[in-house]
């Protein structure tokens, strides 16, 4: 998990409204291994993140993600300046 919302947190936070904001930290409520098993497919989306327009960029993102690997993520932080 860390992998893969760091990576999208990285992208993306800087961007985010107000709202949006509130709604990430609602996601981030979640038990880790649960939001693993949501943006995954692994398990169905509960209505109170169905709802939210975040949980579905989320997820788009986690579903085409490339980076599986720590290799992977280190290679990626070095590319966006992380480091």
């Amino acid at each position: 998990m860390d992998i893969l919302l760091g990576t999208w947190a990285a992208q993306y936070i800087p961007t985010l409204t107000s709202e949006e904001l509130d709604q990430y930290d609602i996601i981030l409520q979640e038990e880790t291994v649960n939001i693993y098993n949501y943006l995954t497919g692994k398990q169905e989306l509960p209505d109170h993140l169905l709802a939210l327009p975040l949980m579905t960029r989320i997820k788009k993102y986690a579903l085409k993600n490339t980076i599986k690997t720590p290799t992977d993520y280190a290679n990626y932080k070095v590319s966006a300046n992380l480091t």
